[in-house]
């Protein structure tokens, strides 16, 4: 830490040297002061999409979801192709509840990467919460289709089934998750 502040000291234009300080402070509890180093990497870098990520990441973790809202909308705006901001996003509704942003969200990064096996795995997990249970289930087997190894969708559709009385689905669902992950 001591290094890098000693080089913004005698850089304060490199947002290099501003995103290493917040990520360092980060890493050590610093809070505050990872928040000031963002922003300035964040103002002398505005199309830095790791430097919007990592103050929406900080923002969220502080509760100030609209402020990370904003910058995760940002940062798709310049970048997107970026998978992990979509995500991030969907994530952050989801946990607020805000279901039908989280939804369409998911549905932006599937045009982004059709062939991505994450977006119908969240939107499983976002319709299993809301209790549409076939729209869940239906997610989940898309999921796996796009990549027949993802041991998180089969864990899910075993849990719906189990919501849904279907015990014996939900066993199979199971068993190919442990096929999948033997050590999970």
């Amino acid at each position: 830490v001591t290094e890098y502040e000693k080089a913004f000291r005698l850089d304060p234009r490199s947002a290099e040297v501003a995103l290493s300080l917040s990520s360092l402070y980060i890493r050590g509890g610093r809070v505050e002061e990872a928040v000031v180093f963002a922003q300035k990497a964040a103002e002398l870098a505005p199309d830095k999409t790791r430097a919007l990520l990592l103050l929406a990441g900080i923002y969220s973790g502080k509760k100030r979801h609209d402020e990370a809202i904003e910058l995760y909308r940002k940062a798709i705006k310049i970048a997107p192709e970026l998978e992990d901001t979509y995500i991030y996003l969907g994530m952050l509704y989801a946990s607020l509840k805000r279901y039908d942003e989280a939804t369409a969200t998911f549905k932006a990064l599937e045009k982004v990467n059709p062939s991505s096996h994450i977006s119908p795995y969240y939107l499983g997990r976002i319709y299993a919460e809301r209790q549409k249970y076939a729209e869940a289930i239906a997610q989940f087997k898309r999921a796996i289709a796009l990549r027949d190894d993802f041991e998180p969708g089969y864990t899910g559709m075993g849990l719906v089934y189990e919501l849904m009385s279907r015990p014996v689905d939900a066993i199979e669902s199971y068993k190919k998750s442990l096929a999948v992950n033997p050590y999970d």
